[in-house]
């Protein structure tokens, strides 16, 4: 019987921890952070938060913090496409790229809420 040998396991990169923080109104399924040439992809889906619940507008707000803790990138991202069709709800699509690498990132909050933000923080 041949012997084989396998190579060694690859190790893991470790990534930005990332958090999601729902409301009554819209559930954050999952978030994922891709690192890439410009900077990190955020992305994930949503869901809505309660059959009895209607998503009226609002956005998800996706902060990059350091490893100190200091915030280090932060941008503003809406859902793409609809939450619920006649009955049920169904998911939808977001992403985000913060112009930040991903080396510069411990932590990733991405976090509904449910007003607009002022012309101040649109652009953030």
């Amino acid at each position: 019987m041949a012997l084989m040998t396998l190579p060694p396991p690859i190790a893991a990169v470790a990534g930005p921890v990332i958090e999601t923080r729902s409301s009554p109104r819209l559930k954050i399924l999952w978030a994922h952070a891709n690192a890439g040439a410009k900077g990190l992809l955020v992305s994930g889906q949503v869901r809505r938060g309660s059959a009895t619940v209607v998503v009226a507008g609002g956005h998800l707000d996706v902060d990059a913090y350091g490893p100190t803790g200091a915030l280090v990138a932060q941008r503003t991202a809406r859902w793409n496409g609809l939450l619920s069709s006649g009955r049920g709800s169904h998911p939808a699509g977001y992403a985000v790229r913060l112009h930040v690498a991903a080396s510069e990132v411990a932590r990733i909050v991405v976090s509904h809420h449910t007003g607009e933000h002022d012309a101040a923080e649109a652009g953030r």
